[in-house]
Formats: structure tokens, C-alpha cells, sequence
């Protein structure tokens, strides 16, 4: 017995001593580029970003909502040609009918492969019911001191006009871009890009054109968001889940209240529902999520370090950590939560149907069939419908991070961001890229924003806002990019 507890604990202790010598020897992968300094600030700029937020252009689903915006954004691209002239002189224009454009601009290498940068032009609307917690109304662009408030100020209308000044400054010093650039700028991303970036891709495929790179929102550069990395940590999404919205149907005879029977389709809904909630899909280490935790584990403090840098051996321990908070359990597991639920018309009478929609969000390596049949194993009952709507979408694949286009990117993040890491990550919500696909295999979800605690609830929510040296940095960013070869 003592001679098994003296080679069990030679074992632990081997065991032990390679487990640390992994994390204290694990190799940072960070490109060594000089930071190029802080970019001065550009009052025209400012203003530029104040203007264009107070075009209205926010997406509805109904019609009377569609005309009002598209009217929104043909008043925007007036604004566009008339601010930006360098730019509308310079590029070959593509209008589509609602306000998406695209801009062709022409690189001092004119045979290369273009790169894509997407945004969008449309903003969700502000609820009326919060605009008095606003500190600003929603569509003035109000500049406070050092911050530009309003929708559209993060998510997303700020690239593109970003992009943009990038762009008139380089062709305003008599220089063109070091290769093509298309610029693609969608009028519908808030309600799925149908008729926006779908018929943008469509154009650009009958014209045959195929990118070197795509670059959309998705992520950013998160301040004190990544556990163990205190850096700025420049995210960029490398794929993004999956999209599902299920709708689950119930037809049963109804009636008079008064009278009830034991079951009726509101209640076998309600339970068919609560099966799904308390369903929960594997978790899974995704491709994304693996390389994310093997080139950050270098950049983290020892305790991180040494759990990354064992995932042979540490995944259980891992996975338990990250199942105990939603943002990261959704990074390793297909997630899903009711958002719609219909039934009855009178306080007094059985309904006679009752509707639920579930949304899913579907990890990478999942398919939304495969997320259709679990969903309805965990009801197994035969009167349930089960449908899905339209607009689903399988996750996407994964981009390559080798190559001259993960590089490029990676340098242009690194001088503008000092002391920034750059990292893969996996976008949890949708964009536009999804539209994309047959225009390029380097499809990438990075936009130069600082994102934090203080910010992010304004993305969709209260007070959107973005601090003025940020702004600067996004232009910045742009340019670096576009000036590489």
C-alpha cells in the first residue's frame, strides 16, 4: 500500500509540475507593431458623427415603418455626397432601392483582391416608454463634452461614417487606398438584412467580385470584459451562432371557463414550454472558443493561465465555471428563450389555440434540423407543432486565423490600440455576414469600438453613447487598414 501511495503521489506531483511548466512557458502570440500614437482630435468629424445620427433611419418590420425609413436614409446619402465628396468622386456608385449603396474605390494596386467593409445604416428604435431616462433625445447626436449621444452612436451607423472620413482624408491628401476597397452599407441589418445586405451580396456575385477579407461589427475592444486579461483585449469574431426562431402551435377544443377541462391549449403550451426551458443542449468546446482560450492563456494572470493552458485535463473544471453565468455558458452551448406567446381573447373562455415563439441562438457545429428535432424530444408530445420561421440561418463557418488577411488586421488593430492584445472570439448574435458567404472564405466581426461595462447597455438600450478619443481611434483604425498593402 505505501509503495502505491508513493508512485500515486510521484504521479500527482509529475502531473502537477507539467501542468506548470505549460502555463508559466506558454508563448504569447501578440505581434510586436509600435503604436502609433493617439490620433488628434477632429472637430469637423465630431460634428459629422452628430449629424448623420440625427437622420432617423430606425427599422420596423411594417410597412409605414420600411417607408419612413428608407426616406430617412435617401436624405442620409444626400448628406453622404454632399460631406464626403472626395469619396463620391473617387468610388463607382451602386445604389439599391431603400437606401443600401456600395462604394467601389479603386487602390494604387488595382489588380488586387478587394477587401469588403460592411455596416449598416439602419438603428433600432428608441421605446418611448425610456426616452425620459435618456440624458439626450435619441436622434439629436448631442455632443457633451467629450461624448456623442445617440442611436447609432455604437451600433452601427459610426463605422460607416468612420469608414467614410477614413477614406476622404486619405484621398484629400492626394493618396488612394494601398488596394481596392468596397464599402457596403446595408439599410435593413436590425431586421435581417433581407433587403439590404442579401441583395448586396447578390450584386456583387453577379458581378463575379470575390474579397481577400470581409470585415463587419461583431465585436471590439473590451476594457476589464475578458477575466484575467487587465489589457484592452481587441475580440475578433472568427464566426458568429446560429439562428432559429421555432414557433410552437396548440389547437384543442376551448370553451366556457366556468366549465373546464383538465387540460386546454394554453396549459399544453405552457408545459411545452417549460420542458424547453428547462432543457439544456451540450456544452461544447466550439473552434472559435478553442482558440480563444489557447492564445489568450498567455496573456492571463497565473490562474487562467494555468486552467488554459491544461484544457486536456481542466475542460470539466472550465465548463462548471462558465455554465454559472449566461454570457459565458452561451459561448459553449446553444441557448434559447421564449419571446413571444399568444393565447385567448376574453378573460372568460378557453382558447381554442395558443402560440409560443422560442428563439435559438446554435453553437457552432450544431445545425438549426439538429436544434429542431432536440427541441421537440424534450416536449415529446404529438400535439405540439413545431415550426421554423423564416430567416434561420446554420452557424457560420469558421475563418482561418493564418494568413496575410488575419495579419492585417491584427497590425492595423495594434497601431491604433496601445498595449492592446488581439484575440479570436465567437459572435454570439447575427450581422450581416451571413449574407456573405459566397463572396469570401475571410469573413471577419471586428469593429475598433471600446466596449465596457458603462457602455454596452447603450448598444439597443438607454443612452447610446460613444466618447469622442474612441471615435477618433475608429477613424484611425479605418485608415491604418486601408493603407496596408
Amino acid at each position: 500500500m505505501r509503495r502505491f501511495l508513493r508512485y500515486f503521489a510521484i504521479a500527482i506531483l509529475v502531473l502537477l509540475g507539467i501542468m506548470f511548466g505549460k502555463s508559466f512557458f506558454a508563448q504569447s502570440g501578440q505581434l510586436k507593431i509600435h503604436w502609433q500614437g493617439k490620433p488628434t482630435e477632429d472637430f469637423e468629424a465630431v460634428q459629422h458623427l452628430s449629424q448623420s445620427i440625427q437622420f432617423a433611419s430606425v427599422s420596423y418590420d411594417n410597412e409605414e415603418g420600411k417607408i419612413k425609413r428608407n426616406k430617412a436614409l435617401f436624405e442620409l446619402r444626400k448628406w453622404m455626397q454632399k460631406t464626403y465628396p472626395f469619396c463620391f468622386k473617387n468610388a463607382n456608385l451602386d445604389t439599391l432601392s431603400g437606401g443600401s449603396m456600395v462604394l467601389y474605390f479603386k487602390g494604387t494596386n488595382s489588380k488586387s483582391e478587394p477587401i469588403l467593409m460592411l455596416a449598416h445604416l439602419d438603428v433600432v428604435p428608441a421605446d418611448s416608454a425610456d426616452l425620459k431616462y435618456w440624458k439626450f433625445p435619441p436622434f439629436s447626436g448631442k455632443i457633451d463634452h467629450d461624448t456623442i449621444y445617440g442611436r447609432g452612436a455604437l451600433d452601427d451607423k459610426v463605422i460607416a461614417i468612420s469608414m467614410l472620413e477614413a477614406m476622404e482624408k486619405i484621398l484629400i491628401s492626394g493618396k488612394l487606398p494601398s488596394r481596392n476597397v468596397i464599402f457596403a452599407f446595408g439599410q435593413d441589418e436590425e431586421t435581417g438584412g433581407k433587403e439590404g445586405a442579401h441583395q448586396i451580396a447578390a450584386l456583387l456575385k453577379r458581378k463575379n467580385i470575390h474579397a481577400a477579407f470581409i470585415m463587419d461589427e461583431g465585436l471590439g475592444v473590451t476594457e476589464g470584459i475578458v477575466p484575467g486579461i487587465a489589457k484592452p483585449t481587441a475580440l475578433i469574431g472568427i464566426a458568429e451562432k446560429g439562428y432559429a426562431s421555432i414557433k410552437l402551435t396548440v389547437k384543442m377544443d376551448g370553451g366556457h371557463s366556468s366549465m373546464p377541462k383538465k387540460e386546454n391549449a394554453a396549459s399544453v403550451l405552457t408545459s411545452a414550454l417549460n420542458k424547453i426551458d428547462k432543457h439544456r443542449f451540450d456544452e461544447k468546446f466550439p473552434l472559435p472558443l478553442q482558440e480563444f482560450l489557447s492564445q489568450g492563456a498567455s496573456e492571463m494572470s497565473f490562474g487562467y493561465k494555468f486552467l488554459f493552458s491544461n484544457m486536456w485535463i481542466t475542460s470539466p473544471l472550465v465548463k462548471m465555471v462558465m455554465r454559472g453565468n449566461e454570457k459565458t455558458l452561451a459561448s459553449i452551448s446553444t441557448t434559447h428563450a421564449t419571446t413571444l406567446i399568444q393565447a385567448g381573447v376574453k378573460d372568460n373562455v378557453i382558447p381554442n389555440l395558443a402560440t409560443a415563439t422560442v428563439n435559438f441562438r446554435i453553437l457552432s457545429g450544431e445545425t438549426v434540423g439538429g436544434t429542431l428535432q432536440e427541441a421537440k424530444d424534450a416536449v415529446k408530445d404529438a400535439r405540439v407543432l413545431f415550426e421554423v420561421l423564416e430567416g434561420f440561418n446554420d452557424p457560420s463557418m469558421v475563418s482561418p486565423i493564418n494568413g496575410a488577411a488575419w495579419q492585417t488586421i491584427r497590425t492595423a488593430i495594434h497601431e491604433t490600440f496601445k498595449n492592446v492584445v488581439t484575440l479570436p472570439g465567437q459572435v454570439l448574435a447575427g450581422t450581416d455576414c451571413k449574407h456573405y458567404t459566397q463572396i469570401s472564405t475571410h469573413i471577419y466581426r471586428f469593429t475598433p469600438l471600446r466596449l465596457n461595462n458603462n457602455n454596452t447597455g447603450g448598444i439597443h438600450g438607454i443612452n447610446e453613447r460613444i466618447a469622442v478619443n474612441n471615435y477618433m481611434e475608429c477613424i484611425a483604425f479605418y485608415r491604418n487598414l486601408f493603407e496596408k498593402p
